[in-house]
C-alpha cells in the first residue's frame, strides 16, 4: 500500500506520463477519470480506440529493478501464449520510463487492455472456476521454468530491509 501522499488522483501527473506514449486525446480525460490506486497509481486511457492502462509508481515506493523484473515476466508470458497483459513500449522505445516531475520521481509504464469479462462479473460457475484453476496451474508452471534475467526482491530481502527499517537505518 503506498504512503498517503500518493493516495490521490493527479491527472496532470498522468497526462505528463502519457506524453511518453500515444494515446487518443479526445477522449483522455474520461477514461482518466476511472483511475484506481493501491501499490501504484493506474489510469485508464484509449490508444487507437483500444483500453490501455498506465502505471505510475513512485521510485521512494519501488525498485526500479523489481519492475523490470515484473514487466521481464510478463514478456515470457507472452512469448509462452499465456494470456497475460502485455506492456507497451514508449515512444523511445522503454518499457519503463522515469520521470522526473515537480511531484517527485516516478516509474512509469504502459499496458495493453485484455480482452474478456472480469472474473468479478461472471456468476462464478463451475465451468469458469475450473478454467480459472487450469490457468493459474498453467501460470504456475510456467512460473517454475522461468529464469530472470532481473533479479527481483526474494523475501529474504525484504526481511532485511525491513530489520533496516526497524533499526532506523533506512527511511
Amino acid at each position: 500500500m503506498l504512503k498517503l501522499k500518493y493516495l490521490y488522483e493527479n491527472y496532470d501527473l498522468a497526462k505528463s506520463a502519457l506524453e511518453n506514449w500515444e494515446y487518443d486525446t479526445d477522449t483522455l480525460d474520461e477514461h482518466l477519470q476511472n483511475f484506481r490506486i493501491s501499490s501504484n497509481a493506474v489510469y485508464p486511457f484509449l490508444c487507437q480506440g483500444n483500453m490501455q492502462f498506465l502505471r505510475l509508481s513512485p521510485a521512494s515506493e519501488k525498485k526500479e529493478n523489481n519492475l523490470k523484473g515484473e514487466l521481464e515476466f510478463l514478456c515470457y508470458l507472452q512469448n509462452q501464449s499465456y494470456p497475460a497483459v502485455i506492456p507497451v513500449v514508449s515512444n523511445s522505445g522503454e518499457l519503463i520510463v522515469i520521470l522526473d516531475t515537480i511531484w517527485g520521481k516516478y516509474y512509469a509504464s504502459v499496458f495493453k487492455g485484455v480482452d474478456g469479462i472480469s472474473i468479478e462479473d461472471t456468476d462464478y460457475n463451475d465451468h469458469i472456476l475450473f478454467a480459472y484453476g487450469k490457468a493459474l496451474g498453467q501460470l504456475h508452471i510456467l512460473s517454475t521454468e522461468y529464469s530472470p534475467k532481473n533479479r527481483k526482491w526474494t523475501y529474504h530481502d525484504v526481511l532485511l530491509w525491513i530489520e533496516k527499517v526497524l533499526e532506523g537505518r533506512v527511511f
